[in-house]
């Protein structure tokens, strides 16, 4: 009672597939080459400058541990 199937050609579904997973495959290699080429010719990135408060911020955050630290060290070898 098996009744014989013609197969004609490819499924119209595995046709579909195979198209949208090239079109995404061909998307992600065509932006690595992209990244490639972009990391071997731009410029590097120029840092932001900082600004004067964060560097007088910096330099007396600096200025305080270094004298905590001496005073621990100063203090315990007493």
């Amino acid at each position: 009672m098996a009744k014989d199937v013609e197969v004609n050609g490819f499924n119209p579904g595995l046709i579909v597939l195979l198209l949208i997973g090239g079109l995404v495959l061909t998307f992600l290699i065509g932006n690595y080459v992209l990244y490639v080429y972009a990391q071997k010719t731009l410029p590097p990135k120029k840092k932001k400058p900082i600004s004067k408060k964060k560097m007088k911020k910096e330099r007396l955050k600096q200025d305080r541990t270094s004298k905590t630290a001496f005073a621990a060290f100063y203090f315990a070898t007493d």
